[in-house]
């Protein structure tokens, strides 16, 4: 419990809520932390007025004496939305400013900030991937790159914060603080917001309210064992901005995704993609090499390898339901020549529960720029038909298709039928990188 009012102290001292006088007080009320025993799918964990619920996978946090020494970064920002004081925060920040709790508890009990674990998708760090949305490449705020990322930092809360479901987050503050803290209160509360934005982008890297969209099919009446996903990046920049990415939910409805990111090249001047398979199950677990936990700031493991690839030459993702044992099962991704079948590269593994099953026949995928220098690149992919083997049996699907949302992308895609498969061109719109940003 000593532990537990260390974290909570230390929330208390980053709101500024450290006794030294009466408006400084510390929240009076109990904090209760409970075990909940169902939440939604998209949710690991929940908040609101003066109760945190967790799911029973936190329990090796929660119950145990260094579980929150070691591992407090979710419990500390569901006890911080619990220290949010509504006088001083932005509606449209509820699920960044917690993580500054997060941080403090971090800082408290000497852990190495989360903001600091590089990122496999991206190959950077969270404050690495925020200094492209600011503008510079260098440490410091970029002049008038502030109000832009404070703008982006509504659509970013929702990834940037997994641990939240959307219909949590109306009701996942108190404010039991009074609205008339000393003016030093909101200065720091500017700076917290000003903080706040940076971390915001910093944990995601670009988001945006929409992005094209890709439904892709096997054709196969059951699900399926393993799908073989191909794609060819025909041209592309040799440089980091845009994930084309696959969505492959199982029979539970916990949903992988995969995909493929053009890269800067490597030291010998090779043209670089990055592959990419992770689940954002908060019970997955893994022993890979190739795998980190985590997955977009959230709980999660995230798999990815670069290798040096041939523009026009297609690749297939190669995911597979590879073993069942007792109440677990192994997901695992390869990249393949896709006309050869030749391994190229091993993506990652991770283990799931055993009931999450097989892989739906059909899917939807996206197109995203996860860093805003993806809104001013041209890249043009061909998707090949997928291929869903079941019982040692291929069924073979038609070309996906790419359809661009109405508003909110800074992309916009054109495609044409060729030979070799569904070609799509994806062009970035740079302009709507300050100003297309929506709800």
């Amino acid at each position: 419990m000593e532990l537990f009012d260390t974290v909570i102290d230390s929330h208390a001292r980053i709101g500024g809520l450290d006794g030294r006088g009466p408006l400084d007080r510390p929240e009076a009320g109990r904090y209760h932390v409970n075990e909940v025993g169902f939440v939604p799918s998209w949710v690991d964990a929940c908040a609101w007025h003066g109760c945190n619920g967790f799911p029973r996978a936190y329990m090796d946090r929660l119950g145990a004496v260094a579980g929150p020494r070691t591992r407090c970064w979710g419990l500390s920002r569901e006890l911080g939305h619990l220290h949010q004081q509504a006088a001083c925060r932005a509606a449209q920040l509820t699920e960044v400013t917690a993580s500054i709790c997060s941080l403090a508890a971090q800082r408290t009990l000497g852990q190495t900030s989360d903001l600091l674990t590089v990122d496999p998708a991206t190959g950077f760090n969270h404050y690495q991937a925020a200094l492209p949305e600011l503008g510079t490449t260098e440490p410091g705020l970029a002049p008038g790159s502030l109000a832009v990322s404070v703008a982006s930092a509504r659509n970013i809360a929702s990834r940037s914060s997994s641990i939240e479901g959307d219909d949590m987050r109306t009701t996942s503050f108190v404010t039991g603080a009074p609205a008339h803290r000393p003016l030093r209160r909101l200065m720091r509360a500017g700076t917290v917001l000003a903080a706040a934005a940076l971390l915001a982008v910093g944990a995601t890297g670009q988001s945006w309210a929409s992005t094209p969209i890709l439904r892709w099919t096997t054709g196969a009446p059951t699900p399926v064992t393993t799908l073989t996903l191909p794609m060819a990046v025909d041209s592309a920049p040799d440089a980091s901005g845009i994930y084309f990415a696959f969505y492959t939910t199982l029979e539970s409805g916990t949903r992988p995704y995969a995909g493929f990111q053009p890269k800067p090249v490597d030291a010998s001047g090779n043209h670089v993609l990055q592959a990419i398979f992770s689940s954002f199950n908060a019970d997955a677990t893994t022993a890979d090499d190739h795998c980190t936990y985590g997955a977009d700031g959230g709980a999660g493991v995230s798999c990815a390898v670069r290798f040096v690839y041939t523009p026009g030459t297609m690749y297939s993702l190669a995911l597979k339901r590879a073993a069942v044992s007792g109440a677990t099962q192994l997901m695992s991704g390869d990249v393949v020549e896709t006309a050869t079948g030749t391994p190229v590269a091993h993506i990652g593994s991770f283990s799931l529960p055993s009931a999450s099953g097989r892989f739906k026949s059909a899917d939807q995928g996206f197109i995203e720029p996860y860093l805003s220098a993806g809104c001013g690149q041209r890249v043009t992919v061909t998707y090949g038909k997928p291929v869903g083997t079941e019982d040692g049996v291929d069924h073979t699907g038609g070309l996906p298709t790419a359809t661009d949302p109405s508003t909110g992308s800074c992309l916009s895609t054109s495609s044409t039928a060729t030979g070799r498969g569904q070609q799509v061109t994806v062009t970035g719109n740079a302009a709507a990188a300050v100003v297309g940003r929506t709800e």
